[in-house]
């Protein structure tokens, strides 16, 4: 059972894509990402259908997303707090600024 939502099986795809919880969080998201529509039997396809449709920016919001989004299932599975969306959007965009200026200081 879901651990955010308890409505239904906890899968991957379910708690980064499906989950009411989750589509919240991507609401926030500009872009194509957050109007996808699709269904997310396990993280690998669902990770596939991303890089086939998004450009490498919004690829990488994407992934920052999903691992924050993740990362605050754990929190509440394990610790029984709940991030809510805007702050796990938030700690996303900021951890994907961070990543962005060291691969900036990367020589080519």
């Amino acid at each position: 059972m879901c651990t955010l939502s308890g409505q239904h099986d906890e899968t991957t795809g379910h708690i980064l894509w499906e989950c009411p919880f989750a589509r919240n969080t991507w609401a926030l998201v500009r872009g194509k990402i957050h109007k996808s529509s699709s269904e997310a039997p396990c993280f690998y396809l669902l990770a596939r259908q991303m890089l086939d449709r998004l450009p490498k920016k919004e690829m990488e919001v994407w992934a920052m997303t999903a691992w924050s989004l993740w990362t605050a299932r754990n929190k509440f599975h394990f610790e029984q707090v709940q991030t809510p969306p805007t702050l796990i959007f938030r700690r996303a965009s900021s951890l994907l600024d961070e990543y962005q200026r060291l691969m900036a200081t990367l020589p080519a």
